[in-house]
């Protein structure tokens, strides 16, 4: 592997990825021009992030899952958003998340988009500095071309364009991550539940650590949760707190909002839903329960090394368990995707780290992540066909979880 390596930081293999991440960022770039009017108007995922913090601002925390006042002030702020969209974009997350676009509704919301977009930016790039210091084959790469693989990932420029938070979900699982690889458990699991913004990617990641036993990463997510859920309980109150998951339930079962639909998202529940047998809703029921434990065993045993942070398991471990938080998320939309952009680079270095890796499972492993870092997801998306996704992300767990016969990988001798 040690020649792979080398080709891989020639000027030449260089440029050609530069010239690929350059394509894909031209890309990119277009699908952001296309979506100008609709940011301006107020279109984007940030507007629901806005009209949360406007209620908190006017002193409403406790009717913030109140669909009409939401309606009553989207209809003020981004008028011709409802009226294009049809109707309003609800506020659907943790009330503790609406406390930290507090800040931005002193601004208009075009300004705050902005500025929320430059703190996305900034964040990318404190990934970018932090991984390229704990990935030591990766990290030998120069910088634009971690600038250029960043950008040129797909979820990531959506997130950007919706102007949603999933970015500061990947920031996070890069600070669990750092920590893991320090042994620093209880700080790990503060980090990933940092992402509780997200639980539906952050609930099935801790299961595993559960299983397994990691008693300090349990603890340092508890601790985390229960602050949250304070904040949360002081700024909506008891009784909107309760609400909240049966304000979820009527969302996601509310045909109005057409981008709750389950059907063909990118994960188990849209994959088995969009096969035929979906005409059976409790075989349906049954074989997602089935799968889902089947991925959720399958995650604590990629945990199975204990503590120890080699880097052959600590890669293959986390990249597993971030993969399959998606696959069993009950709700995920492709700007969630973002945080995979963490679990494909250890993947990478993984491969390129290991010794003697079975030839199917590399060229797999290298197909797939050929596929998601490409135009797939704009293709699948203008199809509606979401669930193709999760079918790649699939295959690329198998490849992760299988063992494979290493020696002392080129990762552990590039740290030593």
């Amino acid at each position: 592997m040690l020649h792979f390596l080398r080709a891989m930081l020639e000027k030449k293999t260089q440029q050609k990825l530069a010239i690929y991440f350059g394509v894909m960022i031209f890309i990119n770039c277009f699908v952001f021009w296309r979506s100008a009017h609709g940011i301006a108007i107020g279109l984007s995922d940030f507007a629901s992030f806005y009209t949360a913090a406007e209620i908190l601002r006017e002193g409403r925390g406790h009717e913030l899952y109140d669909l009409n006042l939401q309606a009553a002030v989207q209809r003020s702020v981004m008028p011709e958003a409802v009226r294009e969209r049809g109707g309003i974009l609800p506020y659907n997350h943790p009330a503790f998340e609406a406390i930290v676009f507090l800040p931005l509704t002193v601004f208009s919301l075009q300004t705050a988009f902005r500025i929320w977009f430059s703190i996305n930016v900034g964040l990318l790039f404190a990934v970018i500095g932090a991984l390229r210091k704990y990935l030591p084959l990766l990290g030998q790469a120069p910088f634009y071309l971690w600038a250029g693989a960043c950008f040129s990932f797909p979820p990531i420029v959506i997130t950007l364009i919706q102007g949603q938070d999933s970015i500061a979900l990947l920031f996070f699982y890069c600070l669990a991550f750092i920590a893991l690889s320090r042994e620093a458990e209880f700080s790990a699991g503060s980090w990933i539940a940092a992402g509780l913004f997200k639980f539906q990617i952050a609930i099935p990641f801790i299961v595993p650590f559960l299983l397994r036993k990691r008693w300090g990463i349990i603890a340092g997510f508890c601790f985390v949760a229960t602050l949250l859920l304070i904040i949360s309980l002081g700024t909506v109150g008891f009784a909107s707190l309760l609400q909240y998951p049966n304000y979820l339930w009527k969302l996601d079962h509310d045909p109005t909002f057409g981008w709750l639909v389950p059907f063909r998202t990118p994960n188990l529940r849209g994959l088995i839903l969009s096969l035929p047998l979906s005409i059976y809703p409790r075989l349906c029921a049954a074989l997602l329960a089935i799968l889902s434990g089947m991925l959720v065993l399958a995650g604590g045993f990629a945990w199975r090394n204990g503590s120890t942070p080699k880097y052959s398991s600590l890669y293959r471990a986390f990249s597993g368990n971030l993969l399959m938080s998606v696959l069993l998320s009950y709700h995920i939309l492709v700007h969630d995707l973002s945080v995979l952009f963490l679990a494909l680079l250890l993947v990478v270095e993984n491969s390129l780290g290991g010794s003697d890796i079975v030839g199917w499972i590399r060229i797999a492993t290298w197909a797939c992540l050929a596929l998601l870092w490409s135009p797939l997801y704009f293709v699948v998306m203008r199809i509606d066909r979401l669930d193709i996704l999760a079918m790649v992300f699939l295959i690329l767990l198998i490849t992760v979880l299988i063992p494979s016969p290493y020696r002392k990988t080129l990762g552990e001798q590039a740290v030593k």
